[in-house]
């Protein structure tokens, strides 16, 4: 069964939600000194990238030879087999560990 509005909400506040200390009751950051020269930051940053665009030099990324493309992927790649490997070195340990010492 379905009720009108009318009948649901009038409008009065019974208890108010808002807890202090929350997201939304906190003042921006961008309100306080420190946000402001933030702020600033974030603009000479964002009109040095405009200009930089503007007199047609690329971005950081495009600049990049085949050759170093190549490279930055293999490195990435061979961190992470090594962090795979000190997983898998570690979970054999734990193995052998629990069939040698710990089940005995």
């Amino acid at each position: 069964m379905l009720r009108e509005k009318d009948e649901l909400d009038d409008g009065r506040v019974i208890v108010d939600m808002d807890v202090e200390g929350m997201p939304w009751t906190r003042p921006s950051i961008f309100q306080s000194a420190a946000g402001r020269f933030a702020r600033e930051d974030i603009r000479e940053l964002r009109k040095k990238r405009l200009d930089r665009e503007a007199s047609g030099l690329a971005s950081p990324a495009q600049e990049m030879s085949k050759e170093d493309i190549k490279q930055f992927t293999r490195n990435s790649l061979v961190a992470a087999l090594l962090i795979g490997a000190v997983y898998m070195a570690g979970l054999i340990l734990f193995i052998l560990f629990c069939i040698y010492v710990w089940f005995r």
